[in-house]
């Protein structure tokens, strides 16, 4: 992760041991996300048309003594089982105010062929906080809390993808 100005750029990649299906579901189960990712207290899917969400989710980055509040609502486009992206979608997260003033964010997955298999996760995404942070703060903390909360949300993602992937491979299937 990097500071571009007042925007912070992120690129994340990791391997799944899981089928294509099992992370594109994982990653667009927007209702029950709060479930798997660390500080996500809610989201939800408030409009959907086709392939086209609207998307909004409230939780924090948290570090150390430090919480950085975290509301968002995002127009969300899918690419079945290729690319999810999202933009940020204006308007409140229900009644409260967003706390990021932009977000331009994309999920790819690409199936690795074996014997490695698998699927690879990529996030690339590009924000800008709102005036949540006093200038001082930020500039000593603010790539920190950001950082640590993106990479626990990337690795819950990634574990709950290989999770369900192992309930699935666990089951047998019904005829």
């Amino acid at each position: 992760m990097q500071r571009d100005g007042d925007s912070y750029v992120v690129h994340a990649s990791g391997r799944a041991a899981a089928d294509q299906r099992v992370a594109w579901d994982t990653l667009t189960d927007y209702d029950h996300l709060s479930e798997f990712v660390p500080d996500i207290e809610r989201s939800r899917v408030v409009a959907r048309a086709g392939n086209r969400l609207i998307v909004e989710h409230v939780g924090a980055f948290h570090l150390l003594f430090l919480s950085l509040p975290v509301r968002v609502r995002l127009a969300v486009e899918h690419d079945p089982y290729r690319q999810v992206r999202a933009r940020t979608e204006p308007g409140n997260v229900g009644t409260e105010e967003p706390t990021l003033a932009s977000v331009s964010s994309q999920y790819r997955l690409t199936p690795l062929p074996p014997p490695q298999g698998g699927v690879r996760v990529d996030y690339d995404a590009r924000f800008r906080l709102g005036n949540m942070l006093p200038d001082f703060v930020d500039s000593m903390f603010g790539r920190q809390i950001v950082e640590h909360g993106l990479r626990r949300h990337f690795g819950a993602m990634l574990d709950e993808i290989e999770r369900r992937q192992a309930v699935m491979t666990s089951t047998p299937e019904k005829r």
